[in-house]
């Protein structure tokens, strides 16, 4: 077997299949190109099924994420003027780097190995609206959902502590870990995140317990006034897994479409009705 080797002209050719349109789309340029009168359509609905398993990224006012950035950025940039160090471990520096020490630590407590308890993950900022595509960091919603319900615990139905999950091998683990606060940052905040921390590129910042006290207290005193108390507390969840098991009720939206309306005229001209269709037995 001979191994193919990727050539300028290969990239040349799939972009040229990539701007090409396709399906309905190239049937419409190819009639127009070619002079034939298109076909009258009317807008329908389709009845189509959302996804249960769909998580969306939390909603915060553009004023309270500048507020949460400032507050970030004078923590990053003491009075001192010292910059944190990539290997602080106070700090967790890019997607991959976040998404690896979450999995990291999913795996231990699923394998029932205590924690370092000084160096957990508290807070993780994310530039959303900085990505492009954004489906870099689609996955960090569900992987700190996942989190929180395998190492922090699961939501209290009749009060403010958490409750071991199922997914949970020790009871007595789960009240002493954190929750992680998921924080999606406004527009603009990866160019001055990348120049506090002097590094080319940073879409994902994750803080961790190991961060200095007085430090750590203005940015639960900021996370609390923006996001809540309740938020804060337990930080970011995905109702399904913190539930044991279960159905959840289907979600039917209406997707716009066309469909031909040209068969019934053509009907009423031989004067002839629609077929109907009857079902089978």
């Amino acid at each position: 077997m001979v191994a193919q080797v990727h050539t300028k002209q290969h990239t040349q050719r799939h972009k040229a299949n990539r701007d090409r349109p396709h399906g309905k789309d190239a049937k419409l340029i190819a009639s127009m190109a070619s002079g034939e009168k298109l076909s009258q359509r009317k807008r329908v609905f389709r009845p189509v099924l959302t996804s249960p398993f769909a998580v969306s990224w939390p909603r915060i006012p553009k004023a309270d994420g500048d507020t949460v950035l400032h507050t970030l950025l004078e923590i990053l940039c003491d009075e001192d003027g010292k910059r944190p160090q990539k290997s602080d471990p106070a700090y967790v520096v890019g997607v991959n780097a976040v998404s690896r020490q979450l999995e990291s630590h999913i795996h231990t407590v699923r394998q029932n190995i205590p924690l370092d308890r000084s160096c957990l993950p508290r807070y993780l900022f994310v530039c959303v609206a900085d990505m492009d595509p954004p489906v870099l960091v689609s996955h960090l919603p569900m992987l700190t959902g996942a989190y929180n319900a395998m190492c922090a615990g699961k939501l209290a139905s009749s009060s403010d502590e958490t409750v071991p999950t199922l997914w949970h091998p020790s009871e007595r683990q789960a009240f002493c870990i954190p929750a992680v606060v998921l924080v999606p940052l406004p527009q603009g905040a990866e160019f001055l995140l990348s120049t506090a921390l002097r590094v080319r590129r940073l879409s994902a910042l994750m803080t961790t317990t190991a961060l200095r006290g007085d430090q750590q207290d203005r940015l639960c005193t900021r996370i609390k006034q923006v996001l809540g108390p309740d938020t804060w507390q337990h930080g970011f969840r995905v109702p399904w897994l913190d539930q044991a098991g279960g159905l959840l009720p289907p979600h039917i939206k209406h997707v716009a479409s066309s469909a031909p309306v040209t068969k019934g005229k053509k009907n009423a001209a031989q004067g002839r009705k629609p077929r109907e269709h009857t079902p089978k037995v």
